[in-house]
């Protein structure tokens, strides 16, 4: 989603091409008022300030971004089942697994964490490629080293809390 900052330290006309989250916004405005907090306030925050980067210094062209969300809990022959989808985008490529379970009460859904269950399917996107997001290539051999990476970013950003989760990539091209 593009975003529009103007203030001191901010180069005009600056634009940021690298993958940016949501979570960037509170370390990015407390960056740029120079805001910091104390240490025994503080709690960890998984975004990174863009400042350094709408200053012109810095690129974060490698970073992963977690991407996650759920579908509403359904009712099974037994129980309930929630859907639910865990990912991660770089500037060239999304990758996303699908993921499935089951609960033997609509509580115990609802309550599930996003990411729960076994993987069902899986999508990998080259998005310099297929900027539309049209071709998947999770099966395809040529990009088994890029999956695997992304795989292991997104096993990565599912344990962790605030700078770490900061994850800088390089990713490897298809093969051929």
């Amino acid at each position: 989603m593009p975003r529009v900052i103007r203030g001191p330290g901010v180069v005009a006309g600056r634009t940021v091409a690298a993958p940016v989250a949501n979570a960037d916004l509170a370390p990015t405005l407390l960056d740029l008022a120079g805001v910091s907090i104390a240490p025994e306030l503080a709690r960890p925050i998984d975004g990174v300030s863009l400042a350094p980067q709408l200053a012109g210094v810095g690129h974060g062209a490698g970073r992963a971004i977690p991407i996650e969300g759920r579908a509403n809990v359904a009712r099974a022959r037994r129980g309930v089942k929630v859907a639910s989808y865990v990912g991660v985008r770089t500037k060239r490529y999304s990758y996303v697994e699908y993921r499935r379970a089951r609960f033997a009460h609509e509580r115990q859904g609802a309550e599930a964490p996003i990411g729960v269950g076994r993987t069902t399917a899986r999508e990998l996107y080259d998005l310099a490629r297929d900027p539309y997001e049209l071709r998947n290539r999770a099966t395809d051999r040529r990009y088994r080293d890029t999956r695997r990476t992304l795989a292991g970013a997104l096993e990565r950003l599912d344990r962790c809390s605030g700078p770490e989760c900061a994850v800088d990539l390089t990713v490897p091209g298809p093969r051929g």
